[in-house]
């Protein structure tokens, strides 16, 4: 397989797994395995439904099953398998820096990766995964959760680039990163716009004696379930007009593009080329929440879109320098 001749990045954080295989909950409660470590610490290990594959996901992402082998294959998780050290972290990260999406923070590891596979159930295809807690205070929170019979699940954090397979398809080459434990509410919908009441049933439901004889701490696990509601809310929000945007703009032929996310950018210096190229075109562009830019290098242009395309303008090359150079070390879509 080739990389295409330009960059298209997309990060790919959030639940990968169908809304069917989360009614029955991504943990096995039959692998479940329980040690006690010299110094008293609870160790689990237990499998996980990872990613499914060739399924849309709860937040729009899909992922073929060549994708999916190409990123197990890769050598970040070959490496890090062979020397038993394929960490994972308790929850996303907050930060929207790219480098920190796309690193794993050593303070925060609660359970590591030990070998993949395959499982099926009807049409239900999917890459799972035995893993184990650390000996970490994060990996305590996830023990006591697990003992607790908490919904823990996984959700993959990874970025991709665009290629193309041996027969001429367009596929994503996902990069992977972690596949970060989370919390999943058992009805998501009815929760999201009740806040309060969110916080009451959090809070209610931890076991706070035995988060303390887990050597777990109560205000963590709160945190963890909070932080994982609201980054699902965030992502069913965000990322199906960015996958969308970006599948139907390579579908459509677009190459020689760079497509920016202006919701996240906050650069000065990029927000002026926008308004200098929206004043110069004459078009009228608000840098909204989902607001995105394709710059075309080779053709000389800027698409304005917003889930869909809205308007396209010609850029002098000085233009297209100024925005590259901006967005340099910033996340793409």
């Amino acid at each position: 397989m080739k990389e295409l001749d330009f960059k298209v990045i997309v990060d790919l954080s959030g639940l990968s797994i169908a809304e069917s295989v989360l009614d029955k909950g991504p943990i096995d409660r039959n692998s479940i395995k329980k040690r006690i470590d010299s110094d008293g610490t609870p160790r689990y290990t237990l499998k996980m439904t990872g990613t499914t594959i060739a399924k849309t996901s709860v937040n729009g992402l899909f992922l073929s099953e060549p994708e999916i082998d190409n990123m197990v294959a890769g050598p970040f998780v070959q490496k890090r398998l062979k020397n038993n050290a394929l960490y994972c972290e308790m929850n996303h990260p907050a930060s929207k820096d790219p480098l920190v999406l796309r690193s794993i923070n050593q303070n925060n590891l609660s359970h590591r990766i030990l070998e993949f596979f395959k499982e099926q159930q009807g049409d239900y295809k999917a890459l799972c995964f035995i893993m184990e807690t650390t000996k970490q205070q994060a990996g305590k929170n996830l023990a006591y959760m697990i003992e607790d019979d908490a919904s823990i699940a996984v959700s993959l954090r990874a970025h991709a680039t665009a290629m193309r397979a041996p027969n001429g398809e367009i596929m994503k080459n996902i990069h992977y990163t972690s596949y970060d434990a989370v919390w999943i509410p058992s009805n998501e919908a009815s929760w999201s716009g009740l806040p309060s009441k969110m916080n009451m049933q959090i809070a209610e439901s931890i076991n706070t004696d035995l988060a303390h004889a887990m050597g777990a701490t109560v205000e963590d696990i709160t945190k963890f379930k909070m932080n994982s509601l609201m980054h699902l809310e965030e992502l069913n929000k965000k990322n199906i007009k960015r996958i969308n945007l970006l599948e139907s703009y390579l579908i459509n032929g677009g190459d020689g593009c760079k497509i920016i996310d202006l919701g996240s950018k906050g650069n000065t210096s990029i927000q002026e080329s926008i308004m200098n190229i929206s004043e110069s075109a004459g078009i009228d562009f608000g840098t909204g929440e989902h607001d995105y830019i394709i710059i075309n290098e080779s053709l000389g242009t800027a698409i304005f879109a917003n889930g869909e395309i809205r308007a396209e303008a010609k850029l002098a090359k000085s233009m297209i320098s100024d925005i590259m150079q901006s967005t340099k070390k910033k996340l793409f879509l």
